[in-house]
């Protein structure tokens, strides 16, 4: 099919029409992927995940077997799909960083008058994360603040700059570790005591993950 002003074979034509698709297309591709530089990051995550989920399993059963046994049952219960479901958690999330997006952002504020409804497992699941949070940052203080210092540098054309800029920081690893922790079998404190139990198993597990990133 013959595009409208080109009839003819004209060049000029041609051409007029390719410079007036170029800054559309440019537009596109900012738009799918407004960080360049963040692809080859989420692919360093993801080329390093299935070797992250094992050392994960297997640090999180040392530390349940010589430490907390009184929850080695819960574990058994989850170990098998454990790899499973903290990459089916933790894809999404990086597939949101990979386009600029902050997957922890908070979906909106919430106002005093509804702190008492956040339900008791809510509150000792955000603390379980906190726990997590913290340690994986003890870990790797040196490359997080590499890494908090390079995505500063992308969002400094944002007209209102994150207040956590990193959009691989430890939270992401730690939500998804609490969903695949997660169950209906488990009361809110059985789950905070497995995320306890986890917590130094991960800063291990990422250390590894943010020297490759930080490199």
């Amino acid at each position: 099919r013959v595009l409208p002003g080109t009839r003819g074979g004209n060049p000029a034509s041609v051409e007029g029409l390719r410079l007036r698709a170029k800054p559309f297309l440019l537009f596109i591709m900012q738009r799918m992927n407004p960080h360049p530089l963040l692809g080859p990051l989420v692919d360093i995550v993801l080329a390093k995940l299935p070797e992250l989920g094992r050392n994960l399993q297997e640090s999180i059963q040392q530390a349940i077997k010589l430490k907390h046994l009184g929850l080695q049952e819960a574990w058994n219960r989850r170990r098998s799909r454990f790899q499973f479901e903290f990459e089916t958690s933790l894809r999404p999330l990086l597939a949101q960083a990979r386009q600029g997006v902050d997957p922890m952002a908070p979906k909106r504020h919430i106002g005093m008058n509804e702190l008492a409804l956040v339900d008791e497992h809510q509150a000792l699941r955000d603390v379980g994360i906190a726990h997590v949070v913290e340690l994986a940052q003890e870990a790797s203080r040196t490359e997080l603040f590499q890494l908090n210092n390079f995505f500063a540098g992308l969002a400094r054309k944002d007209a209102r700059p994150a207040r956590e800029p990193n959009l691989l920081r430890p939270a992401l690893f730690a939500r998804a570790l609490a969903d695949a922790l997660a169950g209906p079998d488990l009361r809110a404190d059985g789950h905070y005591a497995l995320m306890q139990s986890a917590a130094p198993a991960m800063a291990g597990a990422l250390a590894p993950v943010y020297q490759a990133l930080a490199q």
